[in-house]
């Protein structure tokens, strides 16, 4: 979807960044199963650095292992701003 919405974009230097994260059964990079359906994602191309730190280093690395998420498990995510 990033392609379609934002265009072609280098993957060294930018990535695709979606919300429900990549790493979740509802994860964004599926998009809807048919077009017609609501899109209930939402894509933006940011920095590459900044993706892979927060994918990585951040979710997988700090959220999940310390609240012992696993496969299957159900997580409420709250942005404050």
């Amino acid at each position: 979807m990033c392609k379609t919405i934002w265009g072609e974009h280098n993957g060294s230097v930018q990535q695709c960044d979606e919300y429900p994260f990549a790493s979740t059964d509802e994860r964004a990079s599926t998009g809807a199963p048919q077009p017609s359906d609501p899109q209930w994602y939402s894509v933006r191309v940011i920095d590459a650095e900044d993706s892979v730190h927060v994918g990585r280093d951040l979710l997988e690395s700090d959220f999940y292992k310390t609240n012992r998420v696993l496969d299957h498990d159900q997580f409420y995510v709250r942005v404050d701003t």
